[in-house]
């Protein structure tokens, strides 16, 4: 075992993979023990950030009770909270649209029509697009809004209707500092002035301290169209990824390496027909297949490990009934059988330790495989579930990246780094694959 570790660490190639394996799934397996890791919580007024944006550590609602016990995202502060915040007034339009022209304005609070609807530039204004109590997209750059005037681009109408939610920032701040003891609340002052309970909005909040510290976010990888932190969604999605694929693997193996001994040690007519099988399944659509089998039996997981599997074993079986129609006429099989070992002992005792090699670097191989089938089918729309809820593996994220790119491609980081994640680790492997053939075949010269 040594001696090919030390062969591995001489092949470049070889070595260059490893370590990017080795990289990718220590982060990956971080994400079990991580608590700081958090890929679902929505920030609605983060949606889209750039990467190495900074915001303030808190909920999109924040509630506080005096006597209320602390749990969730502030269970663990000790003496007290202080928010700093801007206070908004907000306001919802109903904007009517005909002929792709704005046709009328309606002021949701007054019950009137309006002549026009403004968004000032400098930010302190933000206006929100909701349809079905969910919000499509953020408007920040300014925007005017008038009777006739063609559809502005930033708005997009569903039936000709459009509802627009306008949160204006007061200058003025606000202190808002909570005391807490026993992980209760004893105390919340607003600018100095006792009040029982408070509601802050995440999108109000300038800055946060708990227990005297700062508490901030940096959000390397930025965030995606729900506002989540996208460097947590991918390393939850590697870990979706991964393990599918390993255990996609593990089942075609087991199928692929006992069908091929069989049927290379057993030869003759048997081996003809076995294989023949093979063969016949080689012209079945097999991806058409596991489409079949997930839209009838639903995307489970335990379908796809089964589906997926099913898809690669039959190469495996070629290479293994090829290796033991050949090891089957070796002395060592030979006097396995003078000495009166059955065939299931021979198989499993004899030549299936001899058949490591091309076991392991079939599976290396497998493996970017299966990830790339997991993701072409999270692509179309198939994507694996697990208790009713969706896993977002890397073919999941980047399906979602493509949608949120718009036609601007103003919001690229958020497909580069899924892809790029699923890129290099699929460099890794197919790497560690070739080296791992050179090394293991003798007849191949080293590199």
């Amino acid at each position: 075992m040594f001696n090919l570790y030390k062969r591995l660490m001489q092949h470049k190639g070889a070595k260059i993979g490893l370590v990017i394996l080795i990289t990718s799934i220590s982060i990956v397996l971080y994400s079990f023990i991580s608590t700081s890791l958090d890929p679902y919580t929505i920030r609605p007024w983060l949606i889209g950030k750039p990467p190495l944006t900074t915001a303030p550590n808190c909920l999109a609602e924040n509630n506080f009770t005096v006597g209320q016990k602390l749990t969730g995202h502030f269970k663990d502060v000790k003496s007290s909270i202080d928010f700093f915040v801007h206070p908004t007034q907000s306001s919802e339009f109903r904007i009517l649209t005909k002929n792709d022209k704005i046709c009328s304005i309606w002021d949701l609070k007054s019950s009137k029509k309006i002549k026009q609807l403004e968004v000032e530039p400098e930010g302190r204004v933000t206006l929100t697009q909701l349809f079905k109590n969910k919000i499509s997209s953020h408007i920040t750059n300014g925007l005017l809004i008038k009777l006739g005037q063609p559809i502005p681009k930033q708005i997009q109408p569903v039936d000709g209707v459009a509802i627009l939610k306008k949160e204006k920032w007061d200058i003025s701040s606000q202190n808002i500092h909570i005391i807490i003891k026993d992980h209760r609340v004893q105390q919340i002052t607003s600018n100095q002035k006792p009040i029982l309970s408070i509601s802050i909005k995440g999108e109000q909040v300038v800055s946060l301290r708990v227990d005297q510290k700062n508490q901030t976010n940096t959000f390397i990888l930025g965030t995606d169209i729900l506002g989540r932190d996208l460097l947590a969604r991918v390393i939850y999605g590697g870990r979706v990824s991964l393990m599918i694929a390993a255990v996609a693997t593990l089942v075609s193996l087991i199928i692929g390496v006992f069908y091929g001994a069989i049927a290379g040690y057993a030869g003759g007519k048997i081996e003809r027909v076995m294989m023949n099988g093979v063969d016949i399944l080689y012209a079945v659509p097999f991806m058409f297949l596991v489409i079949i089998l997930l839209v009838n039996f639903g995307r489970n997981i335990v379908v796809l490990f089964i589906a997926l599997g099913a898809v690669q074993w039959l190469t495996m079986s070629r290479i293994v009934c090829s290796v033991t129609r050949g090891l089957a006429k070796s002395e060592f099989i030979e006097a396995a059988k003078l000495s009166g070992a059955s065939r299931t002992q021979i198989i499993l005792n004899h030549l299936l330790p001899n058949m490591t090699a091309p076991i392991i670097v079939y599976a290396t191989l497998t493996i970017p495989a299966v990830i790339l089938e997991e993701s072409f089918l999270s692509f179309i729309g198939l994507s694996v579930q697990y208790g009713g809820k969706t896993l977002d593996s890397w073919g999941t994220l980047v399906f979602q990246g493509i949608e949120a790119l718009g036609s601007n491609g103003s919001r690229l980081w958020i497909l580069l780094a899924p892809a790029t994640a699923m890129v290099v680790t699929l460099i890794g492997f197919n790497l560690l694959g070739d080296g791992l053939r050179d090394i293991l075949d003798p007849k191949r010269p080293t590199k």
